[in-house]
């Protein structure tokens, strides 16, 4: 059994039809009993409303009830088929061909601009075809076409996508469910196992949360084909039809976007390694500060202006973590944060000036920060993420801690395992967009004199979040901002268990945390706050080789260069088709980047991802624009072997590694 369920059960009597999907939807639940039990679990608690009733021709879907048939009245096989065809007017198409980094950052634009440049002396049609704008899906066949990746928004029967999937070759698929009392239906259908062994990961998302886990590791930083192109089918008209393809495109955008270019990733580096040097209390072990233990997370949100009164009130019974860019409206308002937090490793003296940050306050950093601007500060303090590029191997990190500082503030919080955490200005969002910081930052500033407070492109492509309040309507935000909001529920997910987490801000909900208004929360008195702070502190020692930290087994120019060879070789296909390309380029940074020593944890190659990244966009940009395969396969040929030549012009810094 397969997914021509379609032609099966036409085909088939009636007699015969009702087993036909008996065997389909057992096969299903045994696939998710011995893979995802929640899943089954679920449908055994769901109480759906849909019944299957056979008929001559096929069966219908009726709503129990309305009574109402579920699809249109001239078939339900002839509207999938319809509805799972290649092209039509329900289908959505999202492009993303910005340019993603200009001339102002040489060693990032330059591979980048190069490679752009020969593909197009290579293949003049290229220009052409991509000012027309028009793209189309490939033909293998008469009878088959190549998909770039495509979003199921709505399965419910499930017949439409089968259809699709029967008469189409794609390297993967997202499949959404709105409304969860329609995926039981489904499983008489749709064959999940056959699915899971094509595309070789299940990427199923049910619920109306459009940030769900599914749905952001579908938009994974390291594929490439969904950051180009991806088409989305709804498979039935529902409210939160529109608001999942805003969020998708947000999520298209957000992989796109918030990455700093090559030349701020060996700044900060460089950086890091002169910070190291100058022996600065480092991360060095676990903190586990007093069982009533309360922080508060502070950051900018525009929420924050009503919650000031509530943590001025409180501030003795309360640790107050401070983002940055709070510091200045805490300050405006008399209250005096017991750290400050920064995730920023290219800081101006200007820029940090303008955040009014106290220099007798303790100042929690990552290491990569500037070292000439800790000297002003009493107690400079230095974290490391596990999971980011180091000079080093560090022998104690954090995890989570970015793209934003307030990521850092919420993961070193729930690094103390304190009783219980507080959000506060924490919106990930804003009701409107005029209103996107709390009075008094620095932002406010910033809009005034006319500069947008974001040096990314795409920051203001906007979509809608749920709100933490239910009282208050969706939260729209912005690509930066729902990274942060995904990375603080990971955290949350990951870190945080056992943590009591209250979400006070106005804004978007956070998977995690307890919705909370600070009027209602009324807290006891704090007596041993003073001796946490000190536990908080004393987690840090000066920095030194083989205290805190020791450098890696191999240098980092050697791990670049096998890095390079191995890139070409995932790249490198023994034939060219579309699907063996769009899967090699969708796994190869994954390939050479995952391969990272178990003991050493060396992520020093991860300097390179946003470059190897854009490399790879070009390319596949360039070559969906032909849609003769011959015509393909000349650009991926010509591609590898201008890709080749550039990377060998790449090299890692020699005095990273001195």
């Amino acid at each position: 059994m397969s997914l021509n369920i379609i032609e099966e059960l036409r085909k088939a009597g009636c007699p015969e039809r009702p087993a036909i999907l008996e065997r389909m939807y057992e096969k299903n639940l045994e696939f998710f009993r011995k893979n995802y039990p929640v899943l089954v679990r679920f449908i055994e608690r769901a109480n759906c409303p849909y019944r299957l009733d056979i008929t001559e021709s096929f069966l219908n879907i009726v709503h129990e009830p309305s009574g109402k048939l579920a699809h249109p009245e001239a078939g339900l096989d002839d509207f999938a088929e319809m509805m799972g065809g290649w092209v039509h007017g329900a289908w959505t198409d999202l492009f993303n061909f910005q340019a993603l980094i200009s001339g102002k950052y040489p060693q990032h634009f330059k591979p980048i601009h190069t490679f752009d440049t020969r593909l197009n002396e290579n293949f003049p049609e290229y220009g052409r075809r991509f000012a027309a704008g028009r793209i189309n899906l490939k033909e293998i066949s008469r009878e088959k076409r190549f998909s770039p990746p495509v979003v199921f928004l709505g399965i419910f029967h499930g017949l439409h996508i089968a259809h699709y999937l029967q008469h189409t070759e794609l390297t993967t698929a997202l499949f959404i469910e709105p409304e969860p009392e329609r995926f039981e239906v489904s499983c008489y259908f749709l064959d999940y196992s056959e699915i899971e062994h094509r595309f070789g990961t299940l990427h199923l998302s049910i619920g109306n949360e459009p940030t769900s886990e599914s749905i952001a590791t579908f938009f994974s930083l390291l594929r490439i084909t969904p950051q180009v192109w991806v088409r989305i089918l709804p498979g039935y008209q529902c409210e939160h039809i529109p608001f999942f393809i805003e969020s998708i495109k947000s999520l298209q955008a957000t992989a796109a976007n918030l990455i700093y270019p090559l030349d701020f990733e060996l700044r900060g580096l460089q950086q890091g390694k002169k910070t190291l040097d100058l022996g600065i209390p480092l991360l060095s072990r676990l903190i586990r500060v007093s069982r009533k233990c309360r922080i508060a997370v502070v950051a900018t949100g525009p929420s924050l202006n009503y919650d000031i009164p509530w943590l001025k009130k409180n501030q003795d019974r309360l640790i107050i973590f401070a983002v940055h860019s709070s510091v200045r409206v805490l300050r405006k308002h008399g209250i005096i944060p017991d750290f400050q937090f920064n995730l920023d490793s290219i800081v101006e003296p200007e820029g940090l000036s303008s955040l009014q940050l106290f220099y007798d306050v303790p100042f929690i950093t990552d290491y990569k920060v500037p070292p000439e601007i800790l000297t002003d500060f009493e107690t400079p303090l230095l974290c490391t993420d596990s999971y980011k590029q180091a000079v080093v191997r560090f022998f104690m990190s954090l995890t989570e801690t970015h793209p934003s500082t307030t990521n850092l503030a919420v993961s070193f919080a729930c690094f103390c395992r304190p009783a219980s955490i507080y959000l506060l200005g924490c919106d990930f969002g804003f009701k409107n967009v005029n209103q996107d910081h709390a009075k008094g930052s620095m932002y406010e500033d910033m809009r005034d004199e006319g500069i947008v407070p974001s040096n990314e492109a795409g920051q203001f492509l906007q979509t809608w979040v749920k709100a933490n309040f239910a009282e208050t309507e969706r939260i729209q935000t912005i690509p930066v901002h729902l990274r942060t909001k995904i990375v603080v529920e990971r955290c949350l997910q990951t870190n945080g268990k056992g943590i009591s987490v209250f979400n006070l801000s106005d804004g978007a909900l956070i998977s995690g945390a307890d919705s909370r208004h600070s009027a209602n929360i009324r807290l006891p008195v704090y007596r041993k706050k003073q001796s946490d702070c000190r536990k908080i502190i004393a987690g840090f020692s000066p920095s030194a080789k083989g205290m805190n930290w020791a450098p890696y087994s191999e240098t980092g120019a050697a791990r670049f260069k096998r890095l390079k060879e191995e890139l070409i070789d995932t790249l490198t296909l023994s034939s060219f088709s579309w699907k063996e390309f769009g899967l090699a380029i969708d796994s190869s940074l994954t390939a050479v980047l995952g391969k990272r020593e178990a003991t050493d944890k060396d992520f020093r190659m991860d300097t390179y991802y946003r470059v190897l990244v854009d490399l790879l966009i070009v390319w596949y940009r360039c070559l969906i624009f032909f849609d003769d395969t011959a015509d393909a396969e000349a650009v991926y040929t010509t591609g590898l072997k201008e890709l080749k030549a550039i990377l060998d012009e790449l090299e890692w810094p020699r005095e990273l590694d001195e």
